[in-house]
């Protein structure tokens, strides 16, 4: 029964680490971000300072989604370490389709079967970016 007991006990605790809510900074740097050129409704600008800080803190919320879509109706280009990524959403800002090139930690917790990950906005909406005058 002993036996049985801690069984149990190891088959729970695996099962709640792979059952953990990844977000998208747990596989980014999202503060090394430097530039974020935003395609939507509004049209194409890039964003200024008080718009990138806004845009890093709601990013990082994004949770991990292990299903594959195609996107495509926002779209926005991001720039880290001179390097720039590709991001791409739907019209309603429900989930955001991201390259593996972007990621640089824990990538393994990642299905990139198909060389994209999905994450859920859980409510932001990148129509609400618009051009600063």
């Amino acid at each position: 029964m002993r036996l049985f007991t801690l069984l149990v006990i190891f088959f729970i605790s695996c099962n709640s680490i792979e059952n953990k809510t990844y977000v998208f900074s747990d596989f980014i740097e999202v503060n090394e971000i430097e530039k974020v050129i935003m395609n939507n409704y509004s049209g194409s600008f890039e964003l200024n300072e008080t718009q990138l800080t806004k845009f890093k803190k709601e990013i990082s919320t994004l949770t991990y989604n292990s299903s594959s879509v195609k996107l495509g109706a926002i779209s926005f280009e991001i720039f880290i370490n001179s390097k720039s990524y590709f991001l791409y959403s739907d019209s309603k800002s429900t989930i955001v389709e991201i390259p593996k090139s972007i990621f640089t930690k824990n990538i393994s917790k990642l299905n990139l079967k198909f060389g994209e990950a999905y994450f859920n906005t859980n409510g932001i909406n990148f129509q609400n970016y618009s051009q600063s005058k």
